[in-house]
C-alpha cells in the first residue's frame, strides 16, 4: 500500500468521507487537507501531490494554508486532524528529520543550505534551546 492510499484510507475512517469525491463540504475539504499535509511532511512536492490527485499545485498550497489557519482556530478541525495524524506513520517522524528534509528541497546552493541548517540547528530548532 502506498503512502497516498494509506492516508486516503485513514482519512475515510477519521472524516467518514471519501476525499476523492468532488465535494466542497467541510469534512471533505478537511480530509483532503489532512492527506496533503501528511504527504508534504513525507517530502512530496506540491506538484507531485497535485498530480496524484489530478489537481493544480495551487490547490494543494491553498489547502495546506487553510490547514494552518484552521488548526489554530477551529477545535473540531484540530481534534479530527490530531486523530488522523495519530494513525499515520508521519506522526512518528522526528521533527528535526522533517525540517532537514524540507530544507533539503529548497532551491539554494550548498553554501546557503549549510548556513541555514547550521543556524536553525544551533539557534532555534533544537528543543533544548527552546526549554
Amino acid at each position: 500500500m502506498t503512502k497516498i492510499s494509506e492516508y486516503i484510507e485513514i482519512s475515510k475512517m477519521v472524516y467518514e468521507v471519501d476525499i476523492l469525491d468532488r465535494n466542497r463540504s467541510n469534512k471533505y475539504k478537511w480530509g483532503r487537507a489532512a492527506v496533503y499535509v501528511a504527504l508534504r511532511y513525507e517530502g512530496m512536492s506540491y506538484q507531485s501531490i497535485a498530480d496524484a490527485f489530478n489537481n493544480n499545485h495551487a490547490t494543494i498550497i491553498h489547502a495546506i494554508n487553510q490547514h494552518r489557519n484552521l488548526y489554530k482556530s477551529d477545535k473540531l478541525y484540530t481534534s479530527l486532524f490530531e486523530s488522523f495524524k495519530n494513525q499515520t506513520s508521519y506522526n512518528n517522524k522526528d521533527e528535526r528529520e522533517i525540517l532537514v528534509n524540507f530544507i533539503n528541497e529548497l532551491p539554494f546552493n550548498a553554501v546557503h543550505f549549510e548556513n541555514i541548517l547550521s543556524y536553525i540547528k544551533n539557534r532555534y530548532y533544537w528543543k533544548s534551546d527552546l526549554d
